[in-house]
């Protein structure tokens, strides 16, 4: 297995001195600038932001148009892109890594992502060797389902936000997420929102991200932070 190359992020600063890390993945197609100018509406005013942003790849849903994405998207009937959703997960640990070795604990950095990028999010976050302050995901769902071992699995608080009206990812879709994460992690918090599509152009949802992550990046989720480069 080897990490995707990452293309260079966009990198907001805390307004105050730093405490915690918000690393977000833009959807398909997006780049991570495209965040940059929403997160600072949302993050506490502690919280530094980095928005990676995915190289340039064919990809097979869209015809082979080349474009920003995380991994292939293929239609239903073919065998998912495990390897590149791996790959990108590496790469996305790295990107923690290297905070926590600048001296951000891993317990005060929230993963997060839209679409694509909040399957990554959601993959790597779940799959690491130790607990983050928590996921963001939004619009997204959860991939590889039966390949991660949830009853091992990391419990960090997640919080699902879909849109009824998404004709991008089904609802459905981040309900069945929702229900196979509540079965082994009681902080999952699942919202809904009336007639928005695939999106996050509804001031509702973006208090209850900005809510959430006041919450999760202050408290204290007791992650153990030893050994972590290690590990990575």
């Amino acid at each position: 297995m080897f990490a995707l190359q990452l293309l260079r992020p966009i990198v907001l600063p805390s307004v105050v001195k730093q405490t915690s890390t918000i690393i977000f993945l833009h959807g398909l197609g997006d780049t991570g600038q495209s965040w940059a100018d929403i997160l600072p509406m949302v993050r506490p005013s502690h919280t530094k932001i980095i928005c990676p942003n995915a190289p340039v790849q064919a990809v097979t849903l869209n015809q082979g148009v080349v474009m920003p994405a995380w991994f292939d998207l293929r239609p239903l009937d073919q065998p998912k892109d495990e390897f590149g959703i791996k790959c990108a997960a590496e790469a996305i640990q790295e990107v923690i890594a290297v905070e926590i070795a600048s001296g951000i604990p891993a317990d005060k950095i929230v993963l997060g992502g839209f679409s694509q990028g909040g399957a990554v999010a959601l993959y790597t976050g779940l799959t690491l060797p130790f607990r983050l302050a928590g996921i963001l995901a939004l619009s997204t769902w959860l991939p590889l389902d039966k390949s991660i071992p949830l009853e091992k699995a990391q419990t960090p608080p997640i919080l699902i936000c879909h849109g009824d009206e998404d004709n991008m990812i089904a609802l459905p879709r981040a309900e069945k997420t929702a229900q196979v994460l509540s079965t082994v992690n009681k902080n999952v918090e699942f919202k809904v929102y009336p007639g928005l599509g695939h999106t996050v152009a509804c001031e509702e949802e973006l208090q209850d991200i900005s809510k959430w992550l006041e919450k999760v990046s202050s408290s204290n989720n007791q992650s153990d932070s030893n050994g972590l480069k290690s590990k990575l």
